[in-house]
């Protein structure tokens, strides 16, 4: 249980990291904006789920991609065993 605490404490830190990063970035380019303390934590985490989602919707992709070139090497060695080669 420890670990997993441990874990959780550690990506929540990255979480926070990256929500200061990004808030660092508005308050750069909008100087005048005024953005709540409080708000590093969520936008981290929206962030982290975010790149999560793009991640998965690469290996979706990839994976159709992998089962279609496997329908393909099939469909080729049955063809090749019909033909008589």
């Amino acid at each position: 249980m420890d670990l997993v605490i441990s874990l959780l404490e550690s990506v929540n830190a990255v979480a926070q990291g990256i929500g200061l990063l990004i808030l660092s970035a508005v308050e750069f380019f909008v100087p005048t904006a005024k953005v709540s303390g409080d708000l590093p934590a969520p936008i981290g985490w929206l962030a982290l789920v975010t790149a999560g989602l793009a991640v998965a919707e690469v290996v979706r992709k990839l994976t159709w991609v992998v089962v279609g070139v496997g329908w393909l090497l099939v469909t080729i060695r049955i063809v090749t065993g019909v033909v008589g080669r």
